[in-house]
């Protein structure tokens, strides 16, 4: 675990504000109040960390305890003070449970592996002002005055007296947020990937953030693609955030696929060796029209996949996509290239080396075989969809799907 010295370098570039260390102690001051650790309880605290396990970036363990970041997944919450716990205890059982701010020794965790991963930006992002913590506030613990400024360090503890697996206590820790959704209409998860937690503060990076630089609009966009656009912007979980992103590009299915029909027999009946007075030539006609659409009751049906792959074709540029990826996350091209889509086994995507043929092929396979895999989530199907253990894996398609999205809505827009 990380040294003193090192934990002060970590507070000082997170609180952006000289740390002082002597042998006793790392402190802070702010308007002259001053916020210190201990050595020897930090040093009780890693010790507690050096016994315990993680197996991803969020999850602290051991055979009596399980620590986990958490998020709310709507606006009402249980109203809670500062460092207020919601505490339950299972004495028949010997399980206490807990839930709210996260205990001094995972603040310490948390805040190294945001630091190792090179997120300080991220997380700087999210505190509240500093001068607010003068008002009112009577600890003069450092880790208190850390959890004020970052009040959404939130974790899921469960403590067990008897020895437990770490999926058992996973099990014990997802009933507990059950029972506060059900009792309180409140929806926790886990989040066990810094991503999730951090991921809303990546796209500030690349987009403006004072209201003096923003301008009035230019050019009118379709009501419709907007409402889908604000959905996926105002949900918190990824799975309505890729779907309402999904709705956007499938706005114009039926519409550009009709287009390729015409054009398909457009090129077919104009074709010099077409005849229509040949039969063999005006039954190779109704088996082209047939591959496209089919009958299903009174209605026809097309292949969702190709028009999917049309629509992308015909408004999203791959090298302008690949600029957005970039600057977003330099890390998720090469992610695409090498990765499948794990639980829906959405293809990679080349954006690199692949002719645009091909890269809109595969990026069409990628994202309507997860759309698939999220909407058909049945029990025994290979491609399924859970919510929150997959969300994982389906958060790194949430940035394609956005600036796709943004590309069709401006693509199909008119100037002011």
């Amino acid at each position: 675990m990380i040294s003193f010295t090192k934990f002060g370098e970590i507070i000082e570039s997170v609180l952006r504000t000289k740390v002082l260390e002597d042998n006793e102690k790392l402190m802070i001051n702010i308007d002259e109040k001053e916020f210190f650790i201990k050595k020897d309880y930090y040093l009780e605290l890693t010790n507690k960390l050096n016994s315990r396990s993680t197996d991803n970036e969020t999850l602290l363990y051991d055979s009596h305890y399980y620590e986990v970041l958490t998020r709310g997944e709507n606006y009402f919450s249980p109203r809670l003070n500062f460092n207020e716990t919601i505490r339950k205890e299972d004495s028949s059982n010997g399980i206490v449970y807990e839930y709210n701010a996260c205990s001094d020794e995972y603040m310490i965790f948390i805040l190294n592996k945001i630091y190792e991963a090179g997120l300080e930006k991220e997380l700087i992002r999210m505190r509240r002002p500093i001068r607010r913590l003068i008002e009112n506030f009577s600890s003069d613990q450092l880790l208190d005055c850390v959890r004020f400024i970052f009040p959404r360090f939130e974790t899921m503890r469960v403590s067990t007296v008897n020895n437990m697996t770490k999926s058992r206590l996973e099990k014990l820790s997802n009933s507990f947020l059950f029972q506060m959704g059900f009792n309180f209409n409140y929806a926790v998860i886990e989040l066990k990937f810094l991503d999730e937690f951090l991921r809303s503060n990546r796209l500030s990076r690349v987009r403006r953030l004072s209201l003096n630089e923003m301008e009035a609009p230019k050019r009118e966009y379709t009501p419709d693609l907007i409402y889908h656009y604000q959905m996926a912007l105002s949900a918190e979980g990824p799975m309505l955030q890729f779907l309402s992103y999904y709705h956007i590009m499938e706005y114009f299915f039926e519409k550009i696929y009709n287009e390729e029909i015409v054009k398909v027999v457009e090129k077919e009946i104009t074709s010099p060796q077409f005849s229509s007075k040949r039969e063999k030539d005006i039954n190779k006609l109704i088996k082209l029209i047939s591959k496209k659409i089919k009958a299903r009751g009174e209605s026809y049906t097309f292949n969702e996949q190709e028009a999917l792959n049309l629509t992308l074709f015909k408004y999203v540029n791959i090298d302008d996509l690949k600029e957005k990826l970039d600057e977003y996350d330099n890390k998720l091209v090469p992610y695409y290239r090498e990765n499948i889509v794990k639980f829906s086994g959405g293809d990679k995507v080349d954006l690199i080396n692949s002719t645009n043929d091909k890269a809109f092929s595969n990026l069409s396979k990628r994202i309507y075989k997860t759309r698939n895999s999220i909407v058909h989530s049945k029990d025994g199907e290979k491609s399924k969809f859970t919510p929150f253990t997959d969300d994982k894996f389906l958060i790194n398609e949430i940035a394609l799907m956005r600036f796709i999205a943004e590309s069709i809505i401006i693509e199909n827009s008119q100037q002011i």
